[in-house]
């Protein structure tokens, strides 16, 4: 993914968790900063300016991509 104002500033898919059922990608995001946040081992609450992020799958943003990668129909 990509910032549209500054395409340079880029995530990847790599850099998220998956959900425990394998149905997201999940990653904490900082608004202000387009960036990924790190939180420290220590964290009690997430900054005002972080959320969360829930990415569907490969097979929920584009099933007939994941089939063809497959050879599936």
């Amino acid at each position: 993914m990509r910032d549209i104002a500054q395409p340079w500033k880029s995530i990847s898919f790599d850099d998220f968790e998956m959900d425990d059922y394998g149905d997201k990608y999940l990653c904490f995001f900082n608004t202000e900063t387009h960036e990924l946040y790190m939180p420290p081992d220590d964290l009690m609450e997430l900054p005002e300016n972080v959320v969360v992020l829930e990415i569907p799958n490969e097979l929920h943003l584009d099933p007939v991509a994941v089939a063809r990668e497959y050879g599936s129909d």
